[in-house]
């Protein structure tokens, strides 16, 4: 950008009252456009840095790679304006009205985005990283690999919002509303507060393709008050293994013993096996928070899909070797005590029983 192609704010104010809607790659620096309407009007790739935007229509301008960095947004309207990569750095955008705006790879770093409305904004891939978001409505946003890390969203609406492999490390989500959510793959860690938060239920999977959001927790009712915040504090050190129609337990018997074999650098051990009542069974292993939890996950479901599928041919056809090895894990499985405080697990009928029950008698 040369010194010749800045204009003042009158000279854009000229051109814009002759209906001129073209300014692309203008140099605005630090320009008072405080309540114009640049509504629809084409500002890619222009500079904007520092200037005073406050409540000024852009709707559905383009916006795209545009430099906002510092400027004023307070109040301002960019309802369906596209932000795609434009640099709103530390920007002021208080009470902005940014229903269904492209901020697709933004970056919002240290953005202040109090009170704003992003109802149905595009932030796939987005810089939120410390940014005010506080009682910010993100209500059906995208946010999808979105970078949170230390975003104070406190009092945020999240209702159905995407929160796909979005970073929410040391993300302050107290007293948000997560009811809907999808938050499959998303990386949370022991400093991201979920203190008061208020969800009936959230999604585990999107399918990108139908749009369609999967695996719903829990799977029929609501979560319990602060049942949400008590279960995701409990998961951040576990890998949950989930069953839902029914256990085989002689095939978790062999998996998780394999599990723990194949892993053996990695310190695993069952936490705990929970009995929602419904025919589905959770059971919780503890892991080391650097774990690769996905690799645990995915051994896990292989060997139990391998001793299943094993066991259940054992009326038809008679596999010796699988069974040799099935029963040698079993025999291994025992020896370990998967959870020496709490179960034992016991190849031949392959049942898990509660040693304080056995102490006791019961």
């Amino acid at each position: 950008m040369t010194d010749e192609e800045k204009i003042s704010s009158s000279e854009l104010q000229r051109r814009h009252e002759a209906g001129e809607r073209n300014f692309q790659g203008v140099n605005l620096e630090k320009a008072n456009l405080e309540g114009y309407n640049l509504e629809g009007a084409n500002l890619e790739g222009a500079i904007l840095e520092g200037a005073n935007l406050h409540r000024a229509n852009l709707h559905r301008a383009n916006l795209q790679k545009t430099n906002l960095r510092g400027a004023i947004l307070e109040g301002a309207i960019l309802e369906g304006a596209n932000l795609h990569r434009a640099n709103l750095y530390r920007a002021n955008l208080l009470t902005t009205r940014l229903q269904g705006a492209n901020l697709q790879q933004a970056n919002l770093k240290g953005a202040i985005l109090l009170a704003a409305n992003l109802e149905g904004a595009n932030l796939e891939g987005a810089n939120l990283e410390g940014a005010n978001l506080l009682t910010t409505s993100l209500q059906r946003a995208n946010l999808e690999k979105a970078n949170l890390e230390g975003a104070n969203l406190q009092g945020a609406d999240l209702s159905e919002t995407l929160l796909n492999a979005t970073q929410a490390i040391a993300t302050n989500f107290s007293n948000t509303t997560l009811t809907g959510a999808c938050i499959q793959d998303w990386n949370i860690n022991s400093s991201t507060n979920f203190n008061g938060v208020s969800c009936e239920y959230v999604y585990l999977k999107y399918n990108k393709e139908t749009k369609i959001r999967q695996e719903r927790r829990p799977h029929t009712g609501t979560f319990a008050p602060r049942e949400f915040t008590q279960l995701f504090q409990i998961s951040l050190n576990t890998v949950d293994l989930i069953f839902r129609e029914g256990v085989n337990w002689q095939a978790i018997a062999y998996s998780l013993t394999h599990t723990l074999i194949i892993n053996e650098d990695t310190p695993l051990a069952v936490q705990n096996i929970e009995n929602k009542g419904d025919g589905t069974v959770i059971i919780r292993v503890q892991a080391p928070p650097n774990t690769d939890k996905e690799k645990i996950y995915k051994d896990f479901w292989q060997g139990y899909e391998f001793a299943q599928k094993a066991v259940e041919s054992q009326d038809r056809v008679r596999l010796e070797d699988k069974d040799k090895e099935i029963n040698r894990l079993f025999f291994l499985c025992n020896q370990l005590m998967v959870d020496s405080k709490k179960y034992t697990i016991y190849g031949n009928g392959g049942s898990i029983e509660n040693d304080d029950n056995i102490a006791s008698g019961t």
